[in-house]
This record gives C-alpha cells, structure tokens and sequence, in this order.
C-alpha cells in the first residue's frame, strides 16, 4: 500500500504455499523458502535450537511450528494477514477452522457428492497457470484421485496433463515390484501421458554436494535422487503446477495422529474411548499399544519441551 508506506503480506486458508521472513527493526525480507534471505550477506545463518531440539524426541513434529530451522527467520503461519510499516509488525488471523460445526447430511450419497464437489474445486484452483499442468501418480489412491480429477477439469478445456510415476529400472531386482500395473490403468483416459521415471543410476548418495545448497530443513529422505528427476522433468515440460497426493492419508480418518492426544487434553475420555475401540477392532491393533503410541507420546514431547526449553536455550547458543 504505497499510499499508507504499508507492506501487507497474506497467506491462505491452510498455508499450502509457504512464506518466511526476516526482520531485525530495521530490515524486513520476505521469500517462499529461506534459501534466498540466507543469501544476503548481511543475514547470518544460525541455526534454531528449538526446532534442532525436536529431532532428539519422538512425535516432536507438531511443536514450534511458528519457527523455521534458521534464527530470526520465520513462518507466517496459515490463514495470517501481517501488515509491515515504521512501526513494526503486526498480524492477524483472519480464519480459524470451527471444530464443533457439524455436517448435515441425510445419506451417504450426500457426503460423497459433497466431498466430490469440494475435491474438484480444490484441484481446480490449484491448476490456474497459463503454462503446462503436470502431476506425480505413483498409483496409490491420494495421487489417482488427483490425477483422475485433473484430467477431467483439463479435458473440457481440451489440455494435456502430463504426469510422472517413479517405476524401478530396466533389469531391478526381480524380487522388487513397483506400481506400475496401476499407474497403467491411466493409459486409457484420453488427454494423460504417462512419462516413466526410473532414475536409473543415481541412488542415496547422488548429488549430495548439491543437495548442501537446496536444502532448508533436515529432512533429507532416502529417495531424494528420485523427487530430483521429478523436478528436472517438470522443467522440461515447461510446468509450474506439480500436482501430488502427497499428505492424503493424513486425516483424522486415517491413525488419529493428535486426533487422539486431543479428545485426552480436552478430557473427551468417553469419546477417546469409544475411538481406540473401534481402532482396535478395525485394524486388529493392541488397545494399550494404541494409546501409548497415539495418546501418550503425542503429549510427552510437548511436556518435556516445556520444561527444558528454557534452561536450554539459554545455555546453548549457535554463533556466526
């Protein structure tokens, strides 16, 4: 806003398009990923104590979000209006999700037409660029299901979706089996073409050197060298739109991780229950094991953090 000397930064409902800043009073940078604000010269990269405390404690994922792995430089978090100017930072949250709304809906059928409206409408909107949309499909059902939609809303507008599937390469071990019976089954919708990626002689320790300069989080996973050839097929193709299934199963429907530990902070204990019953019933789980695993470690971590986070912090610093 040049006419208030305002900077207004926003992020969406759920923050699926990341935003870090830096800001020390007097200078403010702001970046997708904190790659480009370590950059500058000015801007040392010390790392955050917090956030290197939770790789030593298990189920420690949930804790810090409002940090990145880097000093001084930070998250706006999901559904965040923040308003820059001479006197500093301010933010709200303009969203939050209600918890206690409940659907109505008097079948099934109605749950699925409305969850199938709502998954369209998704895909669409993430699909809004002039350049070429393409997708990983893998096979599994998170990313099947997105590509079956993408490729319907495309094909009224008479467009090609590319996708990429990660199969093993000619002469694997014959003992090894890949998705690839599955990803096939795509070959039949009219406007997918399939594009193999096998990667075929890079492994776990290809392009490490790279990897030291792209990296902005320790989360380094055995099948980098394959996300790598992704990324490089995509820029051929001249897309800037990857679509992916990736997180799909991570719903409360699916384990319940901080679902559980949730109904036991808020002393839901009949609902919780209730819930690890039917787990156990479903999925042949040992109850105990259960609301040990989904329950207690959930908790446990966060306990911890509060009590020795203080005490560390202020005896452990990471200078330039």
């Amino acid at each position: 806003d040049g006419g208030l000397n305002k900077l207004i930064c926003c992020t969406d409902h759920l923050a699926s398009r990341n935003l870090h800043y830096f800001y020390n009073g007097k200078k403010f940078v702001f970046a997708t990923t904190p790659n480009p604000i370590l950059a500058l010269d000015d801007i040392c990269p010390v790392v955050n104590e917090n956030k290197l405390m939770t790789m030593t404690i298990p189920y420690a994922k949930h804790l810090f979000w409002g940090e990145s792995w880097f000093k001084d430089i930070f998250p706006v978090q999901a559904a965040t209006l923040m308003t820059i100017d001479q006197n500093g930072i301010k933010k709200k949250t303009y969203w939050t999700p209600d918890i206690y709304k409940a659907l109505s809906f008097k079948d099934e059928a109605e749950f699925a037409e409305a969850f199938r409206e709502k998954l369209f409408k998704a895909v669409n909107d993430r699909m809004r660029s002039r350049f070429p949309v393409t997708a990983l499909l893998s096979g599994g059902l998170d990313s099947s299901a997105i590509v079956s939609v993408a490729a319907r809303i495309l094909e009224g507008k008479n467009r090609e979706l590319q996708v990429f599937s990660g199969i093993l390469p000619e002469g694997a071990d014959p003992g090894l089996a890949d998705e690839r019976y599955y990803i096939d089954q795509f070959k039949s919708l009219p406007n997918v073409n399939i594009n193999y990626i096998s990667a075929e002689g890079k492994g776990f320790f290809s392009d490490l050197e790279e990897l030291q300069t792209t990296i902005y989080a320790p989360t380094l996973i055995a099948s980098h060298y394959l996300h790598r050839s992704f990324a490089s097929a995509v820029r051929q193709h001249g897309s800037r739109v990857l679509l992916g299934g990736g997180g799909g199963e991570m719903g409360i429907s699916y384990h319940g991780t901080g679902c559980y530990a949730e109904f036991f902070r808020k002393m839901q204990w009949s609902t919780l229950w209730h819930e690890l019953r039917y787990r156990k019933k479903i999925n042949a789980e040992q109850f105990w094991q259960t609301a040990y695993t989904d329950v207690v470690k959930p908790i446990v971590p966060e306990m911890v953090a509060n009590i020795i986070r203080p005490k560390y912090l202020d005896r452990v610093r990471v200078n330039c």
